[in-house]
């Protein structure tokens, strides 16, 4: 009898299988409540549909957006047969974990925003499908800590925003597989120090943020690889030197900010081979006597203004109290209130391209051409 029925299932089984999947159907009634309303939603279906949802318009939906909607857990399953889902929005939720596998089957997927949450560890794995990915924006979480291999299958990805978390230190080699990254945020975080050779195969990468995390020192060579950079923020630190030849491989750097640290002196030839730097930015620091004419900038004939360097930027002075909205060259801090929640809303409405090309004018525009309020 129990035989007889094991059969039977298994024929149905298989013939469910058989079918056209424009004949399937799917019941998805047990999902999260908010993520079964958005896929309803997208299907223009309603809540008396939710146990037979069409299976060939479910693999149709290219894009997810659940913003905002108070899920403090999500359910296993919640994005199965998604399988053309290029674009998931999961921001500003009071997420404490996500249920390992949650993203297994969103192989196509291309983009993922999933900040704003109360995220304090990432399961190992959890990004292992996502082989698609091109930007992953993990900010304004409270990640204090990262898995190792946690980015190692994500050779597609461009953009990893990992801004505003509590990140203390990174695990060596968690960049290792993203050759195609081109951008890159740990500011805001509490770095108190790189493992050396960290940055080293991100040979494609053009912007690199570590501003507002509590380095004291540099790894000799952290840079070496970095052949495509143009911009990297490291203001806003505890450097009190700088190693030699730490920028001798930056060919391509546009903009360095160096500003609010610590630094007393400054190596001889430190800006030697930075023939393409259009801005420099060592405000609120320790140095004394440094002038336009110093020997340190002598090859610098492509900064805005020269031969009249904007005076800001060599001043001394403690910074101002609270910092301004917008410093030249930095993301808002957390002491920068709102401009936080500004920042937030245009970085999670702009397509991944656009918003690195907008992130380098806003994050670097030239002394004249600073101000917050003037992006669009």
């Amino acid at each position: 009898m129990r035989f007889n029925l094991a059969r039977r299932l298994a024929a149905v089984l298989m013939l469910a299988a058989s079918l056209p999947l424009a004949a399937q159907t799917i019941d998805i009634c047990d999902r999260t409540p908010q993520v079964e309303a958005m896929i309803l939603a997208a299907l223009r279906l309603t809540e008396a549909d939710c146990a037979a949802v069409p299976a060939d318009r479910m693999a149709g939906i290219a894009s997810l957006s659940i913003r905002r909607g108070g899920i403090a857990a999500l359910r296993a399953g919640d994005f199965d047969n998604l399988t053309a889902l290029e674009e998931l929005n999961l921001w500003g939720h009071p997420l404490t974990t996500l249920p390992p596998g949650i993203f297994d089957n969103l192989t196509a997927l291309e983009t993922l925003r999933l900040f704003e949450t109360q995220l304090a560890t990432l399961p190992a794995g959890i990004f292992d499908s996502l082989k698609a990915l091109e930007s992953l924006r993990l900010f304004d979480n409270q990640l204090t800590s990262l898995p190792a291999g946690i980015f190692d299958n994500l050779t597609a990805l461009e953009i990893l925003n990992l801004r505003d978390n509590r990140l203390a230190a990174l695990p060596a080699g968690i960049f290792d597989n993203l050759a195609a990254l081109e951008w890159l945020s740990l500011g805001s975080n509490q770095l108190a120090a790189l493992p050396p050779g960290i940055f080293d195969n991100l040979t494609a990468l053009e912007s690199l943020g570590l501003r507002d995390n509590r380095l004291a020192a540099l790894p000799p060579g952290i840079f070496d690889n970095l052949t495509a950079l143009e911009v990297t923020d490291l203001s806003i630190n505890r450097l009190t030197t700088l190693p030699p030849g730490i920028f001798d491989d930056l060919t391509a750097l546009r903009y360095l900010y160096l500003y609010n640290n610590l630094l007393t002196t400054l190596p001889p030839s430190i800006f030697d081979d930075l023939t393409a730097l259009n801005y420099l930015d060592l405000r609120y620091n320790r140095l004394a006597g440094l002038t336009f004419e110093h020997a340190l900038f002598a090859n610098l004939h492509n900064l805005y203004g020269h031969p009249h360097l904007h005076p800001l930027l060599f001043d001394q002075a403690a910074p101002p109290t609270p910092p301004p909205c917008q410093p030249p060259g930095g993301f808002p801090s957390e002491a920068d209130g709102g401009c936080e929640e500004r920042l937030d809303a245009i970085e999670e409405n702009m397509p991944p391209r656009r918003l690195r090309l907008w992130m380098l004018r806003l994050w670097m525009p030239p002394p004249e051409e600073q101000g917050f309020e003037a992006v669009e």
